[in-house]
Protein backbone atom coordinates (compact mmCIF):
# COMPACT_ATOMS: atom_id res chain seq x y z
CA UNK A 1 0.00 0.00 0.00
CA UNK A 2 2.89 2.34 0.76
CA UNK A 3 4.30 1.71 -2.70
CA UNK A 4 0.89 2.45 -4.24
CA UNK A 5 0.67 5.82 -2.46
CA UNK A 6 4.18 6.67 -3.58
CA UNK A 7 3.27 6.15 -7.24
CA UNK A 8 0.07 8.18 -6.81
CA UNK A 9 2.16 11.04 -5.41
CA UNK A 10 4.41 10.85 -8.45
CA UNK A 11 1.31 11.05 -10.68
CA UNK A 12 0.18 14.20 -8.89
CA UNK A 13 3.64 15.71 -9.39
CA UNK A 14 3.42 14.85 -13.10
CA UNK A 15 0.03 16.55 -13.33
CA UNK A 16 1.57 19.62 -11.75
CA UNK A 17 4.43 19.71 -14.27
CA UNK A 18 2.10 19.70 -17.28
CA UNK A 19 -0.27 22.36 -15.97
CA UNK A 20 -1.34 24.76 -18.74
CA UNK A 21 0.04 27.66 -16.74
CA UNK A 22 3.56 26.35 -17.61
CA UNK A 23 2.75 25.58 -21.26
CA UNK A 24 4.66 26.93 -24.25
CA UNK A 25 2.84 29.72 -26.08
CA UNK A 26 1.75 28.62 -29.60
CA UNK A 27 2.62 30.63 -32.71
CA UNK A 28 -0.65 31.85 -34.28
CA UNK A 29 0.76 34.68 -36.40
CA UNK A 30 1.21 32.57 -39.56
CA UNK A 31 -1.77 31.57 -41.72
CA UNK A 32 -1.18 28.30 -43.59
CA UNK A 33 -0.96 28.87 -47.36
CA UNK A 34 -3.35 25.95 -47.89
CA UNK A 35 -6.18 28.20 -46.66
CA UNK A 36 -5.68 30.83 -49.37
CA UNK A 37 -7.78 28.90 -51.88
CA UNK A 38 -10.71 29.02 -49.45
CA UNK A 39 -10.78 32.83 -49.48
CA UNK A 40 -13.57 33.16 -52.10
CA UNK A 41 -15.64 30.60 -50.20
CA UNK A 42 -15.21 32.45 -46.89
CA UNK A 43 -16.09 35.81 -48.46
CA UNK A 44 -19.14 34.48 -50.30
CA UNK A 45 -22.12 36.64 -49.39
CA UNK A 46 -19.92 39.28 -47.73
CA UNK A 47 -18.39 40.95 -50.79
CA UNK A 48 -20.02 44.27 -49.85
CA UNK A 49 -17.51 44.67 -47.00
CA UNK A 50 -14.94 45.79 -49.57
CA UNK A 51 -17.18 48.45 -51.14
CA UNK A 52 -16.46 52.16 -50.57
CA UNK A 53 -18.69 54.24 -48.34
CA UNK A 54 -19.98 57.78 -48.14
CA UNK A 55 -17.81 60.36 -46.43
CA UNK A 56 -20.38 60.85 -43.65
CA UNK A 57 -21.41 57.21 -43.18
CA UNK A 58 -18.37 54.94 -43.34
CA UNK A 59 -20.17 52.03 -41.67
CA UNK A 60 -22.63 51.55 -44.56
CA UNK A 61 -20.96 50.27 -47.75
CA UNK A 62 -22.12 51.74 -51.07
CA UNK A 63 -21.58 49.13 -53.78
CA UNK A 64 -23.61 50.83 -56.57
CA UNK A 65 -22.71 54.30 -57.83
CA UNK A 66 -24.93 55.75 -60.60
CA UNK A 67 -24.29 58.76 -62.80
CA UNK A 68 -26.89 61.16 -64.22
CA UNK A 69 -29.89 59.49 -65.85
CA UNK A 70 -30.37 61.13 -69.27
CA UNK A 71 -33.90 60.97 -70.75
CA UNK A 72 -34.76 62.23 -74.25
CA UNK A 73 -38.51 61.77 -74.80
CA UNK A 74 -41.22 62.84 -77.23
CA UNK A 75 -44.74 61.84 -78.27
CA UNK A 76 -43.69 58.56 -79.93
CA UNK A 77 -41.06 57.31 -77.54
CA UNK A 78 -37.56 58.20 -76.52
CA UNK A 79 -34.25 56.96 -75.22
CA UNK A 80 -32.34 56.84 -71.97
CA UNK A 81 -28.69 56.41 -70.99
CA UNK A 82 -26.88 56.07 -67.69
CA UNK A 83 -23.47 54.95 -66.44
CA UNK A 84 -23.01 52.75 -63.37
CA UNK A 85 -19.98 51.76 -61.28
CA UNK A 86 -20.52 48.46 -59.46
CA UNK A 87 -18.24 46.81 -56.90
CA UNK A 88 -20.29 43.60 -56.54
CA UNK A 89 -22.70 41.65 -58.71
CA UNK A 90 -25.99 43.48 -58.49
CA UNK A 91 -29.36 44.23 -60.02
CA UNK A 92 -29.64 47.69 -61.61
CA UNK A 93 -33.11 49.22 -61.93
CA UNK A 94 -34.09 50.88 -65.19
CA UNK A 95 -36.54 53.72 -65.80
CA UNK A 96 -40.01 52.67 -66.86
CA UNK A 97 -42.54 50.14 -65.68
CA UNK A 98 -45.04 47.59 -66.88
CA UNK A 99 -46.84 50.20 -69.03
CA UNK A 100 -43.62 51.83 -70.29
CA UNK A 101 -41.31 48.84 -70.67
CA UNK A 102 -37.75 49.71 -71.81
CA UNK A 103 -36.76 48.23 -75.18
CA UNK A 104 -33.51 47.53 -77.02
CA UNK A 105 -31.52 47.70 -73.79
CA UNK A 106 -27.75 47.38 -74.20
CA UNK A 107 -24.92 47.28 -71.67
CA UNK A 108 -21.58 48.44 -73.07
CA UNK A 109 -23.02 47.92 -76.55
CA UNK A 110 -24.18 44.33 -75.91
CA UNK A 111 -27.88 43.41 -75.83
CA UNK A 112 -29.05 42.11 -72.45
CA UNK A 113 -32.38 40.72 -71.22
CA UNK A 114 -34.54 42.93 -69.00
CA UNK A 115 -36.14 41.19 -66.01
CA UNK A 116 -39.02 42.39 -63.83
CA UNK A 117 -37.22 42.60 -60.45
CA UNK A 118 -38.81 44.07 -57.30
CA UNK A 119 -41.64 45.76 -59.25
CA UNK A 120 -39.23 47.44 -61.66
CA UNK A 121 -37.45 46.51 -64.91
CA UNK A 122 -33.83 45.65 -64.15
CA UNK A 123 -30.67 44.07 -65.55
CA UNK A 124 -28.10 41.99 -63.67
CA UNK A 125 -24.53 43.28 -64.03
CA UNK A 126 -21.06 42.13 -63.04
CA UNK A 127 -18.66 44.37 -61.07
CA UNK A 128 -17.10 47.19 -63.07
CA UNK A 129 -18.07 50.32 -65.00
CA UNK A 130 -21.00 49.94 -67.39
CA UNK A 131 -23.01 52.16 -69.72
CA UNK A 132 -26.69 51.27 -70.06
CA UNK A 133 -28.73 52.49 -73.01
CA UNK A 134 -32.31 51.77 -74.03
CA UNK A 135 -35.43 53.10 -75.72
CA UNK A 136 -39.15 53.62 -75.12
CA UNK A 137 -42.05 53.37 -77.54
CA UNK A 138 -45.59 54.63 -76.97
CA UNK A 139 -48.53 56.13 -78.86
CA UNK A 140 -48.55 59.34 -76.83
CA UNK A 141 -46.38 60.89 -74.17
CA UNK A 142 -47.42 59.55 -70.74
CA UNK A 143 -48.10 61.93 -67.90
CA UNK A 144 -45.46 60.36 -65.64
CA UNK A 145 -42.60 57.89 -65.91
CA UNK A 146 -41.33 55.66 -63.07
CA UNK A 147 -37.71 56.45 -62.19
CA UNK A 148 -35.64 54.31 -59.76
CA UNK A 149 -35.01 56.04 -56.42
CA UNK A 150 -31.30 55.22 -56.78
CA UNK A 151 -31.06 57.65 -59.72
CA UNK A 152 -30.75 60.92 -57.87
CA UNK A 153 -29.69 63.07 -60.83
CA UNK A 154 -32.03 63.28 -63.83
CA UNK A 155 -31.44 65.19 -67.08
CA UNK A 156 -34.78 65.42 -68.93
CA UNK A 157 -35.69 66.75 -72.35
CA UNK A 158 -39.23 66.53 -73.76
CA UNK A 159 -39.83 67.18 -77.46
CA UNK A 160 -36.29 68.49 -77.86
CA UNK A 161 -36.76 71.06 -75.08
CA UNK A 162 -34.59 70.77 -71.99
CA UNK A 163 -36.46 70.67 -68.66
CA UNK A 164 -34.25 72.58 -66.25
CA UNK A 165 -36.06 71.55 -63.07
CA UNK A 166 -37.75 68.15 -63.42
CA UNK A 167 -40.57 67.59 -60.94
CA UNK A 168 -41.85 64.44 -59.32
CA UNK A 169 -45.28 63.35 -58.18
CA UNK A 170 -46.05 62.35 -54.61
CA UNK A 171 -45.34 58.67 -55.37
CA UNK A 172 -41.90 59.49 -56.84
CA UNK A 173 -42.78 59.30 -60.56
CA UNK A 174 -41.15 61.76 -62.96
CA UNK A 175 -43.66 64.23 -64.41
CA UNK A 176 -43.45 64.55 -68.20
CA UNK A 177 -46.36 66.95 -68.70
CA UNK A 178 -48.86 68.87 -66.63
CA UNK A 179 -51.98 67.11 -65.53
CA UNK A 180 -55.28 68.27 -66.99
CA UNK A 181 -56.72 71.11 -64.98
CA UNK A 182 -53.54 71.49 -62.94
CA UNK A 183 -52.98 75.05 -61.79
CA UNK A 184 -49.53 76.40 -61.14
CA UNK A 185 -49.19 77.24 -57.46
CA UNK A 186 -47.83 80.67 -56.70
CA UNK A 187 -44.18 80.97 -55.75
CA UNK A 188 -44.00 81.41 -51.99
CA UNK A 189 -41.19 81.24 -49.46
CA UNK A 190 -41.61 80.96 -45.69
CA UNK A 191 -38.51 81.03 -43.47
CA UNK A 192 -38.31 80.83 -39.67
CA UNK A 193 -34.92 81.55 -38.10
CA UNK A 194 -33.58 80.04 -34.87
CA UNK A 195 -30.08 80.72 -33.55
CA UNK A 196 -27.95 79.23 -30.78
CA UNK A 197 -25.35 81.62 -29.36
CA UNK A 198 -22.61 79.57 -27.67
CA UNK A 199 -20.45 81.83 -25.48
CA UNK A 200 -17.32 79.75 -26.04
CA UNK A 201 -13.89 80.77 -27.34
CA UNK A 202 -14.39 81.66 -30.10
CA UNK A 203 -18.09 82.41 -29.90
CA UNK A 204 -20.05 79.97 -32.06
CA UNK A 205 -23.39 80.72 -33.73
CA UNK A 206 -25.61 77.87 -34.94
CA UNK A 207 -28.33 79.10 -37.29
CA UNK A 208 -31.29 76.83 -38.05
CA UNK A 209 -33.51 77.82 -40.99
CA UNK A 210 -36.90 76.09 -41.28
CA UNK A 211 -37.78 76.66 -44.93
CA UNK A 212 -41.09 76.04 -46.72
CA UNK A 213 -41.04 76.43 -50.54
CA UNK A 214 -44.12 76.31 -52.78
CA UNK A 215 -44.63 76.93 -56.49
CA UNK A 216 -42.12 75.99 -59.15
CA UNK A 217 -38.59 74.69 -58.71
CA UNK A 218 -36.22 77.65 -58.74
CA UNK A 219 -33.06 79.19 -57.34
CA UNK A 220 -33.63 81.22 -54.19
CA UNK A 221 -31.27 83.88 -52.84
CA UNK A 222 -31.56 84.62 -49.10
CA UNK A 223 -29.71 87.54 -47.55
CA UNK A 224 -29.14 88.35 -43.90
CA UNK A 225 -28.68 84.72 -42.91
CA UNK A 226 -25.28 85.28 -41.27
CA UNK A 227 -24.80 87.66 -38.36
CA UNK A 228 -22.48 90.63 -38.65
CA UNK A 229 -18.74 89.72 -38.40
CA UNK A 230 -19.51 85.99 -38.33
CA UNK A 231 -17.42 83.53 -40.35
CA UNK A 232 -19.20 80.39 -41.66
CA UNK A 233 -17.56 77.07 -40.76
CA UNK A 234 -20.03 74.32 -41.62
CA UNK A 235 -23.36 73.95 -43.39
CA UNK A 236 -25.87 71.10 -43.62
CA UNK A 237 -28.70 71.03 -46.14
CA UNK A 238 -30.74 68.33 -47.90
CA UNK A 239 -30.73 70.33 -51.17
CA UNK A 240 -27.92 71.98 -53.18
CA UNK A 241 -26.90 75.03 -51.15
CA UNK A 242 -23.99 77.47 -51.13
CA UNK A 243 -22.90 80.79 -49.64
CA UNK A 244 -21.59 83.43 -52.04
CA UNK A 245 -18.88 86.00 -51.35
CA UNK A 246 -21.41 88.53 -50.01
CA UNK A 247 -22.78 86.04 -47.46
CA UNK A 248 -26.07 85.41 -49.26
CA UNK A 249 -27.46 81.88 -49.19
CA UNK A 250 -28.28 80.29 -52.58
CA UNK A 251 -30.73 77.39 -52.69
CA UNK A 252 -31.62 75.14 -55.63
CA UNK A 253 -35.08 74.53 -54.20
CA UNK A 254 -38.23 72.75 -55.24
CA UNK A 255 -41.59 72.65 -53.42
CA UNK A 256 -40.87 71.05 -50.06
CA UNK A 257 -40.20 71.64 -46.37
CA UNK A 258 -36.61 71.30 -45.20
CA UNK A 259 -34.08 72.56 -42.66
CA UNK A 260 -30.75 74.29 -43.33
CA UNK A 261 -28.15 74.50 -40.56
CA UNK A 262 -25.20 76.91 -40.68
CA UNK A 263 -22.47 76.96 -38.03
CA UNK A 264 -20.33 80.10 -37.85
CA UNK A 265 -17.97 81.80 -35.42
CA UNK A 266 -17.12 85.33 -34.29
CA UNK A 267 -13.44 85.91 -33.55
CA UNK A 268 -12.22 88.00 -30.65
CA UNK A 269 -14.01 89.04 -27.47
CA UNK A 270 -17.72 89.62 -28.12
CA UNK A 271 -19.77 92.00 -25.98
CA UNK A 272 -22.56 92.83 -28.44
CA UNK A 273 -24.26 90.99 -31.32
CA UNK A 274 -26.21 92.98 -33.88
CA UNK A 275 -28.05 94.95 -34.92
CA UNK A 276 -30.06 92.00 -36.21
CA UNK A 277 -31.32 92.30 -39.78
CA UNK A 278 -34.13 89.74 -39.27
CA UNK A 279 -35.17 89.72 -42.96
CA UNK A 280 -37.80 87.02 -42.37
CA UNK A 281 -39.43 88.49 -39.27
CA UNK A 282 -38.69 88.07 -35.56
CA UNK A 283 -36.03 85.47 -34.76
CA UNK A 284 -35.67 83.17 -31.75
CA UNK A 285 -32.22 83.08 -30.13
CA UNK A 286 -31.01 80.70 -27.42
CA UNK A 287 -27.98 81.61 -25.30
CA UNK A 288 -25.62 78.99 -23.87
CA UNK A 289 -23.45 80.45 -21.11
CA UNK A 290 -19.93 79.23 -20.34
CA UNK A 291 -19.47 80.11 -16.69
CA UNK A 292 -16.01 78.57 -16.64
CA UNK A 293 -14.90 81.31 -19.07
CA UNK A 294 -16.97 84.29 -18.00
CA UNK A 295 -20.23 85.24 -16.31
CA UNK A 296 -22.41 87.56 -18.42
CA UNK A 297 -25.81 89.21 -18.23
CA UNK A 298 -27.86 89.34 -21.46
CA UNK A 299 -29.48 92.70 -22.22
CA UNK A 300 -31.21 94.36 -25.16
CA UNK A 301 -33.46 91.46 -26.19
CA UNK A 302 -36.78 90.18 -24.82
CA UNK A 303 -36.85 86.86 -22.90
CA UNK A 304 -39.44 84.32 -24.01
CA UNK A 305 -40.68 80.96 -22.81
CA UNK A 306 -39.08 78.31 -25.09
CA UNK A 307 -42.22 76.16 -24.74
CA UNK A 308 -44.13 78.79 -26.71
CA UNK A 309 -41.76 78.50 -29.68
CA UNK A 310 -40.70 75.83 -32.16
CA UNK A 311 -37.10 75.94 -30.98
CA UNK A 312 -35.25 72.58 -31.22
CA UNK A 313 -35.65 70.38 -28.16
CA UNK A 314 -31.92 70.31 -27.44
CA UNK A 315 -31.99 74.11 -27.04
CA UNK A 316 -35.18 74.27 -24.96
CA UNK A 317 -33.31 74.15 -21.62
CA UNK A 318 -31.32 77.31 -22.42
CA UNK A 319 -32.24 80.96 -21.96
CA UNK A 320 -34.37 81.96 -24.96
CA UNK A 321 -35.02 85.42 -26.42
CA UNK A 322 -37.06 86.94 -29.25
CA UNK A 323 -35.05 89.28 -31.48
CA UNK A 324 -36.67 91.98 -33.61
CA UNK A 325 -35.14 93.79 -36.58
CA UNK A 326 -32.54 96.27 -35.36
CA UNK A 327 -32.22 94.65 -31.90
CA UNK A 328 -28.76 94.31 -30.33
CA UNK A 329 -27.91 91.53 -27.87
CA UNK A 330 -25.55 93.05 -25.29
CA UNK A 331 -23.41 90.78 -23.11
CA UNK A 332 -22.56 92.58 -19.88
CA UNK A 333 -19.50 90.89 -18.36
CA UNK A 334 -19.91 90.39 -14.61
CA UNK A 335 -16.89 88.18 -14.00
CA UNK A 336 -14.17 86.58 -16.08
CA UNK A 337 -13.08 83.03 -15.38
CA UNK A 338 -14.26 80.77 -12.58
CA UNK A 339 -12.31 81.37 -9.35
CA UNK A 340 -13.74 78.27 -7.69
CA UNK A 341 -14.36 75.63 -10.37
CA UNK A 342 -16.12 72.42 -9.49
CA UNK A 343 -13.63 69.53 -9.18
CA UNK A 344 -13.41 67.21 -12.14
CA UNK A 345 -15.71 64.21 -11.83
CA UNK A 346 -14.41 61.47 -14.11
CA UNK A 347 -14.47 57.69 -13.88
CA UNK A 348 -12.13 55.19 -15.51
CA UNK A 349 -13.02 51.74 -16.80
CA UNK A 350 -9.96 49.81 -17.96
CA UNK A 351 -9.47 46.50 -19.70
CA UNK A 352 -6.12 44.71 -20.11
CA UNK A 353 -5.15 42.00 -22.59
CA UNK A 354 -1.94 40.18 -21.67
CA UNK A 355 0.34 39.23 -24.58
CA UNK A 356 0.82 35.53 -25.29
CA UNK A 357 4.49 35.82 -24.29
CA UNK A 358 3.62 37.78 -21.14
CA UNK A 359 5.90 40.72 -21.94
CA UNK A 360 3.29 43.44 -22.27
CA UNK A 361 -0.34 44.47 -22.17
CA UNK A 362 -2.78 46.01 -24.59
CA UNK A 363 -4.92 48.49 -22.65
CA UNK A 364 -8.31 49.96 -23.46
CA UNK A 365 -9.55 52.83 -21.28
CA UNK A 366 -13.05 54.28 -21.18
CA UNK A 367 -13.21 57.65 -19.41
CA UNK A 368 -16.57 59.27 -18.70
CA UNK A 369 -17.44 62.29 -16.61
CA UNK A 370 -17.30 66.08 -16.34
CA UNK A 371 -14.17 68.23 -16.65
CA UNK A 372 -14.13 71.73 -15.20
CA UNK A 373 -10.50 72.57 -14.42
CA UNK A 374 -8.08 70.34 -16.32
CA UNK A 375 -8.45 70.29 -20.11
CA UNK A 376 -5.78 67.79 -21.10
CA UNK A 377 -5.24 64.12 -20.33
CA UNK A 378 -1.62 62.96 -20.48
CA UNK A 379 -0.38 59.37 -20.30
CA UNK A 380 2.68 58.66 -18.16
CA UNK A 381 5.35 56.07 -19.02
CA UNK A 382 5.70 53.12 -19.30
CA UNK A 383 2.26 53.20 -20.99
CA UNK A 384 2.40 54.34 -24.64
CA UNK A 385 -0.73 56.02 -25.92
CA UNK A 386 -1.77 54.71 -29.34
CA UNK A 387 -5.30 55.88 -30.25
CA UNK A 388 -7.83 58.23 -28.69
CA UNK A 389 -11.42 58.96 -29.69
CA UNK A 390 -13.83 61.41 -28.06
CA UNK A 391 -17.55 60.94 -28.73
CA UNK A 392 -16.62 58.50 -31.49
CA UNK A 393 -14.35 60.98 -33.32
CA UNK A 394 -10.62 60.27 -33.63
CA UNK A 395 -8.38 62.78 -31.82
CA UNK A 396 -4.87 64.04 -32.49
CA UNK A 397 -2.31 62.87 -29.93
CA UNK A 398 -0.02 65.74 -28.89
CA UNK A 399 3.17 66.07 -26.81
CA UNK A 400 2.93 67.76 -23.39
CA UNK A 401 5.53 69.13 -21.01
CA UNK A 402 9.33 69.06 -21.19
CA UNK A 403 9.28 65.25 -21.27
CA UNK A 404 7.02 65.26 -24.38
CA UNK A 405 4.48 62.91 -22.85
CA UNK A 406 1.68 61.78 -25.15
CA UNK A 407 -1.75 63.14 -24.40
CA UNK A 408 -4.91 64.63 -25.82
CA UNK A 409 -6.52 68.06 -25.43
CA UNK A 410 -10.22 68.28 -24.63
CA UNK A 411 -12.56 71.11 -25.56
CA UNK A 412 -15.81 70.04 -23.92
CA UNK A 413 -16.65 69.70 -20.26
CA UNK A 414 -18.61 66.49 -20.74
CA UNK A 415 -16.13 63.86 -21.84
CA UNK A 416 -16.72 60.38 -23.28
CA UNK A 417 -13.25 59.16 -24.21
CA UNK A 418 -11.93 55.81 -25.39
CA UNK A 419 -8.15 55.27 -25.51
CA UNK A 420 -6.04 52.32 -26.59
CA UNK A 421 -2.43 51.99 -25.51
CA UNK A 422 0.45 49.60 -24.91
CA UNK A 423 2.23 48.85 -21.65
CA UNK A 424 5.62 47.13 -21.67
CA UNK A 425 5.81 47.03 -17.88
CA UNK A 426 8.02 44.76 -15.85
CA UNK A 427 6.65 41.33 -15.06
CA UNK A 428 4.21 41.54 -12.18
CA UNK A 429 4.04 45.37 -12.15
CA UNK A 430 1.16 47.40 -13.60
CA UNK A 431 0.44 51.13 -13.27
CA UNK A 432 -2.94 51.51 -11.63
CA UNK A 433 -3.99 54.59 -13.62
CA UNK A 434 -1.21 55.91 -15.84
CA UNK A 435 -3.04 59.17 -16.61
CA UNK A 436 -1.95 62.42 -14.94
CA UNK A 437 -5.42 62.85 -13.52
CA UNK A 438 -7.33 61.75 -10.46
CA UNK A 439 -10.41 59.60 -10.93
CA UNK A 440 -13.39 59.15 -8.67
CA UNK A 441 -13.56 55.44 -9.39
CA UNK A 442 -11.53 52.84 -11.23
CA UNK A 443 -12.73 49.44 -12.36
CA UNK A 444 -11.07 47.02 -14.70
CA UNK A 445 -11.00 43.59 -16.28
CA UNK A 446 -7.82 41.58 -16.90
CA UNK A 447 -7.96 39.14 -19.83
CA UNK A 448 -5.34 36.37 -19.77
CA UNK A 449 -4.36 34.19 -22.76
CA UNK A 450 -4.57 30.39 -22.54
CA UNK A 451 -2.04 28.90 -20.16
CA UNK A 452 -1.86 31.88 -17.78
CA UNK A 453 -3.20 32.33 -14.25
CA UNK A 454 -3.49 35.35 -12.01
CA UNK A 455 -1.72 34.54 -8.74
CA UNK A 456 -2.26 37.68 -6.65
CA UNK A 457 -2.93 41.42 -7.05
CA UNK A 458 -2.12 44.14 -4.56
CA UNK A 459 -3.22 47.75 -4.32
CA UNK A 460 -6.88 47.21 -5.23
CA UNK A 461 -10.03 46.71 -3.20
CA UNK A 462 -11.73 43.73 -4.80
CA UNK A 463 -10.09 41.10 -7.03
CA UNK A 464 -12.37 38.13 -7.77
CA UNK A 465 -10.81 35.19 -9.57
CA UNK A 466 -7.13 35.29 -8.55
CA UNK A 467 -5.47 32.10 -7.31
CA UNK A 468 -4.78 33.57 -3.87
CA UNK A 469 -8.33 34.88 -3.34
CA UNK A 470 -9.93 31.57 -4.28
CA UNK A 471 -8.63 29.94 -1.10
CA UNK A 472 -11.07 29.68 1.80
CA UNK A 473 -10.49 28.53 5.37
CA UNK A 474 -12.13 25.20 4.53
CA UNK A 475 -9.79 24.69 1.57
CA UNK A 476 -6.72 25.42 3.69
CA UNK A 477 -7.98 23.14 6.45
CA UNK A 478 -8.52 20.20 4.07
CA UNK A 479 -5.12 20.60 2.40
CA UNK A 480 -3.29 20.73 5.74
CA UNK A 481 -5.26 17.78 7.11
CA UNK A 482 -4.38 15.67 4.05
CA UNK A 483 -0.70 16.71 4.23
CA UNK A 484 -0.47 15.94 7.98
CA UNK A 485 -2.16 12.59 7.45
CA UNK A 486 0.38 11.66 4.75
CA UNK A 487 3.20 12.74 7.07
CA UNK A 488 1.87 10.61 9.96
CA UNK A 489 1.20 7.57 7.80
CA UNK A 490 4.49 7.67 5.88
CA UNK A 491 7.15 10.40 6.25
CA UNK A 492 7.73 14.13 6.05
CA UNK A 493 9.08 14.04 2.51
CA UNK A 494 5.82 12.61 1.16
CA UNK A 495 3.89 15.03 3.39
CA UNK A 496 5.61 18.07 1.89
CA UNK A 497 5.14 16.61 -1.59
CA UNK A 498 1.41 16.18 -0.92
CA UNK A 499 1.19 19.76 0.43
CA UNK A 500 2.82 21.25 -2.67
CA UNK A 501 0.92 19.10 -5.16
CA UNK A 502 -2.48 19.71 -3.60
CA UNK A 503 -1.75 23.42 -3.29
CA UNK A 504 -1.14 23.66 -7.04
CA UNK A 505 -3.96 21.48 -8.37
CA UNK A 506 -6.64 22.04 -5.72
CA UNK A 507 -8.47 24.78 -7.66
CA UNK A 508 -7.95 23.31 -11.12
CA UNK A 509 -11.19 22.19 -12.83
CA UNK A 510 -12.13 18.56 -12.03
CA UNK A 511 -9.11 18.07 -9.75
CA UNK A 512 -9.45 15.20 -7.19
CA UNK A 513 -10.00 16.68 -3.72
CA UNK A 514 -12.16 14.96 -1.06
CA UNK A 515 -11.35 11.50 -2.41
CA UNK A 516 -7.93 11.79 -0.72
CA UNK A 517 -9.66 11.92 2.68
CA UNK A 518 -11.46 8.63 2.04
CA UNK A 519 -8.26 6.91 0.93
CA UNK A 520 -6.21 8.16 3.88
CA UNK A 521 -8.94 7.26 6.38
CA UNK A 522 -9.08 3.69 5.01
CA UNK A 523 -5.27 3.32 5.16
CA UNK A 524 -5.15 4.61 8.74
CA UNK A 525 -7.92 2.22 9.89
CA UNK A 526 -6.25 -0.80 8.28
CA UNK A 527 -3.10 -0.14 10.30
CA UNK A 528 -4.90 -0.47 13.65
CA UNK A 529 -7.80 -2.86 13.03
CA UNK A 530 -7.33 -6.55 13.87
CA UNK A 531 -8.23 -9.32 11.49
CA UNK A 532 -11.95 -9.82 11.13
CA UNK A 533 -15.09 -8.75 9.35
CA UNK A 534 -14.64 -5.03 10.04
CA UNK A 535 -11.10 -5.11 8.63
CA UNK A 536 -12.36 -6.80 5.47
CA UNK A 537 -15.07 -4.11 5.07
CA UNK A 538 -12.49 -1.36 5.56
CA UNK A 539 -10.25 -3.08 2.99
CA UNK A 540 -13.11 -2.99 0.48
CA UNK A 541 -13.65 0.67 1.39
CA UNK A 542 -9.94 1.34 0.69
CA UNK A 543 -10.08 -0.25 -2.73
CA UNK A 544 -13.27 1.69 -3.49
CA UNK A 545 -11.39 4.90 -2.61
CA UNK A 546 -8.52 3.84 -4.89
CA UNK A 547 -10.95 3.21 -7.74
CA UNK A 548 -12.60 6.59 -7.12
CA UNK A 549 -9.19 8.30 -7.15
CA UNK A 550 -8.32 6.63 -10.45
CA UNK A 551 -11.70 7.61 -11.95
CA UNK A 552 -11.14 11.25 -11.01
CA UNK A 553 -7.39 11.42 -11.63
CA UNK A 554 -7.09 9.83 -15.08
CA UNK A 555 -9.49 12.25 -16.92
CA UNK A 556 -7.90 15.12 -15.01
CA UNK A 557 -4.40 14.04 -16.05
CA UNK A 558 -5.48 13.57 -19.68
CA UNK A 559 -7.01 17.05 -19.73
CA UNK A 560 -3.92 18.60 -18.15
CA UNK A 561 -1.58 16.88 -20.60
CA UNK A 562 -3.72 17.91 -23.58
CA UNK A 563 -3.97 21.54 -22.48
CA UNK A 564 -0.29 21.57 -21.52
CA UNK A 565 0.65 20.68 -25.10
CA UNK A 566 -2.08 22.77 -26.78
CA UNK A 567 -3.03 25.66 -24.44
CA UNK A 568 -5.52 27.05 -26.95
CA UNK A 569 -7.80 24.06 -26.24
CA UNK A 570 -8.34 25.26 -22.69
CA UNK A 571 -11.99 25.82 -21.81
CA UNK A 572 -12.30 29.50 -21.00
CA UNK A 573 -15.46 29.13 -18.92
CA UNK A 574 -14.06 26.36 -16.71
CA UNK A 575 -10.55 27.72 -16.16
CA UNK A 576 -10.10 29.94 -13.11
CA UNK A 577 -8.39 33.27 -13.49
CA UNK A 578 -8.62 33.56 -17.30
CA UNK A 579 -10.75 36.71 -17.44
CA UNK A 580 -10.32 38.31 -14.04
CA UNK A 581 -12.53 41.15 -12.97
CA UNK A 582 -14.05 43.45 -12.62
CA UNK A 583 -11.97 44.82 -9.78
CA UNK A 584 -12.35 48.14 -8.02
CA UNK A 585 -9.70 50.49 -6.68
Amino acid sequence: MRKCLFWLSLCVAAMMSVSPAWAVVPDTSVVPPELERWKPWVLFGHEERFCPSRFDDYETPQCRWPSTLSLHLDGSGGSFAQEWTLYVKSWVELPGGAAQWPRDVTVDGQSVPVIFHKESPAVFLEPGKHRIEGAFSWQELPDTLPVPPSSGLVALSVGGKQVTHPSFSQNGRLRLQKEAGELQEADRLDVRVFRLVDDAVPMQITTLLKVTVSGRSREIRMGGVLLEDSIPMRMESPIPTCLDASGDLLLQARPAKFHVTIVSRIDGPVERIGPATAPFGPEIWAFQARTSLRLVQVEGVTPIDPKQTEIPLEWASLSTYTVQRGSVMTLKVLQRGDPDPVPDRVNLKREWWLDFDGRGFTVRDQIDGILSSQWALVMNPPVRLGRVSVDGAEQLITAHGPEKKAGVELRRGEVHLVAESRCEAERGTLPTVGWNHDFQSLSGILNLPPGWRLFWVGGVDVVPGSWFDRWTLLDLFLVFVISLAVTKLWNRRLGFLALGALGLIYHEPDAPQQVWLHLLAAVALLRVLPEGRIRRLVSLYRWGAVVGLVVFAIPFMVQQVRVGIYPQLENVYESPGRGVGPYWA
